[in-house]
């Protein structure tokens, strides 16, 4: 019943600032990350829990394909890293050519994405367990921590900013930010239309047809969030490139 009246709260405004209205969301059923190896996330601020490594594992530091969030199987829970753990340090960039700050660029991509399989692994589990009332708690812990990504991206656009090399970078990484932004919004559309459409599909309720067409329109918005965001990032590993070390 919980899940069923969270079901049919109406979508989030495309304009509203990521996770900020967790109370019209619903939950879905995304399946949980695969277990994580042991890594660490160099820039941060204090050193890393090996709870919070594990959570920043898989990342293709320096290059490669960008990832986004995938299905996978269920694993038991890595705890999320702290904010603390996703800032940027200053004392990191201090002196950091522009091809390294964009190194940190990357590692904070992907640690996002490690974010949002955590994520959504836990709306699962609140599925399955009928904890809709714990959700709105569950969007608010993370959107901190996906804010502390947007900081720490920020922060390296204004040091490239300051750099003559990194001029054109540093848009592109602003550029990136407000993209993510967009996508955060995006995909928690996604996750309540999947609920609207699988509560009403299984209470017969009429206007099926016209959810899954809703369902698809925002997962086609989300998908376009990913694809900027993609060649965005691909840009920036050209500008890399072209840097000296």
């Amino acid at each position: 019943a919980a899940l069923a009246g969270l079901a049919r709260t109406p979508p989030l405004s495309p304009l509203s600032p990521p996770f900020s209205l967790c109370s019209n969301l619903s939950l879905t059923s995304i399946t949980s990350p695969s277990s994580l190896s042991h890594a660490r996330f160099p820039f941060v601020n204090p050193p890393l829990s090996s709870s919070s490594a594990r959570v920043m594992a898989s990342m293709s530091i320096g290059g490669g394909a960008p990832r986004r969030p995938r299905d996978v199987g269920t694993e038991e829970h890595v705890p999320p890293p702290t904010t603390e753990e996703l800032t940027v340090s200053h004392a990191a960039l201090d002196g950091a050519s522009p091809k390294k700050l964009i190194h940190f660029v990357h590692q904070t991509q992907e640690a996002r994405i490690s974010l949002t399989e955590n994520f959504d692994s836990r709306f699962s589990d609140l599925v399955t367990a009928g904890k809709g009332e714990e959700y709105p708690q569950l969007v608010e812990q993370f959107k901190a921590l996906y804010a502390a990504c947007d900081v720490s991206l920020e922060t390296i656009a204004t040091r490239l900013a300051s750099i003559p090399a990194g001029q054109a970078a540093s848009k592109v990484v602003t550029s990136i930010v407000l993209e993510e932004r967009s996508r955060a919004d995006a995909h928690l559309q996604v996750q309540v239309m999947r609920q609207h459409k699988s509560v009403a599909g299984a209470a017969g309720e009429e206007g099926v047809a016209d959810t899954a067409e809703a369902l698809a329109m925002v997962e086609a918005n989300e998908k376009s969030h990913i694809s900027k965001i993609a060649e965005l990032e691909e840009e920036l590993r050209a500008e890399a490139a072209d840097m000296d070390d």
